[in-house]
């Protein structure tokens, strides 16, 4: 197959040990080095259609200015030199180097440093290192003004997320601010009624005769009308999600149900109503006929197959057809391909929020601002911290507010 998809590792009970080891390290880092040599712009910011770099970088360009606004909308107005932790091939990076004199680009896969560096377009005003320990001791304490981490910490492991959440404080000069994104947990569910639990989906585009012999790691849209066919309602916050596994001719998963297209219902359907979704699915690489199982999963309940609703079925039979993308860094034009090789899941981890916050004031920073984030996905609470290395300015400035608010109570 040619894609990876999130695999959740975090739960409520998400662990908050501290403990991190070379075992971690070294897997993360090899993980994520092979990601960078397959796609390495899908595995940074994932959709089903490979990114050309243009389109690629500008989502970046938009991020950063995004951000930049809701700090600006908070009274804060970073600028000097920059930090971005879990650079990637610099989607982030090259925007941020808009913004500020200085900006340093970390990443624990040399690969990915790599393939940084050819895009890069601000010469020595924006560098790029690898980080693969557990910390940033590359850095000295107080020698950034803006940190900035983004759809990073959920995939490094709670325990190595609280560690750099903390020498996020460490780098920061006081007066600095960090903003970063973390989930907190799995989202909490509204059960269905078990009569509410049936669904009736139905192929409306292509017509089966259109999905024989299609090039093997090729992408092909779909269009799946989902009928409930229950006399309850499906509403948003039962967070139900149209979802394909990949299973062989005798009926076997051949690949994590988390590996193949996902839609979420974000309106709900009405009792006995139907919705049309569109998926957008990356075909097996191997040749040969596959089957594609449409079903509906409600998260943190399970699978509606699983209480008697009928799935869908797709026979699809593939041949060859597709190169793989070539294992070197990509030229600065060269779009992020579809590849033979089935790259490593991408994990999902939680900080709770509680600890995000602990480690800030325990680091000497201030939350400013903890704001709701929805880039971890339809699965995930999930925030946007801004916080700010306290000075001794800061601190009367904190002092006299809490007075205030005191006074005004």
């Amino acid at each position: 197959m040619s894609w990876p998809r999130l695999r959740s590792v975090g739960r409520k009970n998400t662990t908050t040990s501290t403990a991190t080891g070379p075992l971690e390290m070294t897997a993360l880092r090899d993980n994520w080095e092979e990601l960078a040599r397959s796609i390495p712009m899908r595995s940074i910011l994932w959709r089903q259609r490979p990114w050309e770099a243009e389109e690629f970088f500008a989502t970046g360009r938009e991020q950063v200015d995004r951000s930049m606004t809701t700090l600006s909308d908070l009274g804060i107005r970073p600028a000097g030199r920059a930090l971005d932790f879990g650079c990637g091939i610099g989607r982030l990076t090259q925007a941020l180097a808009n913004q500020f004199d200085e900006v340093v680009g970390v990443d624990v896969a040399a690969p990915m440093i790599e393939q940084a560096k050819n895009y890069n377009r601000f010469g020595e005003r924006c560098r790029y290192l690898v980080n693969a320990t557990d910390d940033l001791r590359q850095f000295e304490n107080a020698s950034f003004d803006f940190v900035f981490s983004l759809i990073v910490l959920q995939h490094v492991g709670t325990p190595l997320a609280m560690r750099y959440i903390s020498e996020f404080v460490r780098v920061l000069r006081p007066g600095g601010v960090a903003m970063f994104q973390a989930p907190s947990e799995i989202v909490s569910t509204l059960p269905l009624a078990p009569s509410a639990i049936r669904a009736e989906l139905e192929l409306i585009e292509p017509p089966l005769e259109g999905l024989e012999n299609l090039p093997s790691a090729s992408i092909v849209s779909l269009q799946i009308r989902v009928r409930n066919a229950s006399s309850l309602p499906w509403l948003p916050e039962h967070r139900i999600i149209v979802a394909g596994k990949w299973r062989d001719r005798d009926g076997r998963t051949v690949v994590d149900p988390e590996q193949g297209p996902r839609t979420p219902l974000t309106l709900g359907i009405d009792a006995a109503a139907s919705a049309d979704i569109a998926a957008e699915v990356s075909l097996p690489s191997e040749p040969g006929p596959h089957v594609l199982e449409f079903d509906l999963h409600q998260v943190g309940h399970g699978w509606f197959a699983e209480q008697g609703s009928r799935p869908l079925a797709i026979p699809i039979s593939v041949i060859g057809g597709v190169a793989p993308e070539n294992t070197r860094a990509p030229g600065p034009e060269q779009p992020d391909r579809a590849v033979a090789a089935t790259p490593p899941p991408i994990e999902m981890h939680a900080v709770p929020r509680a600890e995000v916050l602990r480690i800030l004031q325990a680091g000497g920073a201030e939350p400013v601002a903890v704001l709701d984030d929805t880039s971890a996905g339809y699965e995930w609470v999930s925030f946007t911290y801004v916080a700010q290395k306290r000075s001794s300015g800061l601190r009367r400035w904190l002092r006299g507010a809490a007075g205030q608010r005191r006074m005004n109570s």
